[in-house]
């Protein structure tokens, strides 16, 4: 049995942990383990999740919170106008319908009218 997160859990309900805590006593092999302990996520899955991000059914904060942080971990060297591409390409299509044609590249202003155009 192991502890994550102050609950209980055996190698049944998560067989990685039983995989690192194999490897912690000595036991195992590195050979068939993925680089990321259990319950953490790699710079590269959030970076996946960052360009696959849309606003879907998030409120528009929502999304712009969610854009934000999964940003910082993209390989890219992110240049304002790419940035405000992906943001509108992420937001719902009555959002961007509005947003896309005034082709704004500066990002907190692009937010802005998301934001307006939400309420509007």
């Amino acid at each position: 049995m192991l502890s994550i997160g102050g609950r209980v859990c055996s190698s049944r309900c998560r067989p990685e942990i039983n995989r690192w805590s194999g490897l912690a006593s000595g036991r195992g092999s590195w050979r068939n383990i993925s680089p990321t302990p259990p319950g953490r996520i790699g710079r590269q899955d959030r970076e996946a999740d960052f360009l696959a991000l849309q606003q879907g059914d998030m409120t528009l904060q929502d999304y712009v919170n969610r854009f934000e942080y999964l940003a910082r971990f993209s390989s890219q060297n992110m240049i304002e106008g790419w940035k405000c591409l992906k943001f509108e390409r992420g937001l719902k299509h009555e959002l961007k319908k509005v947003v896309t044609p005034l082709r704004e590249r500066r990002f907190p202003v692009l937010v802005e009218q998301a934001k307006s155009a939400e309420h509007s």
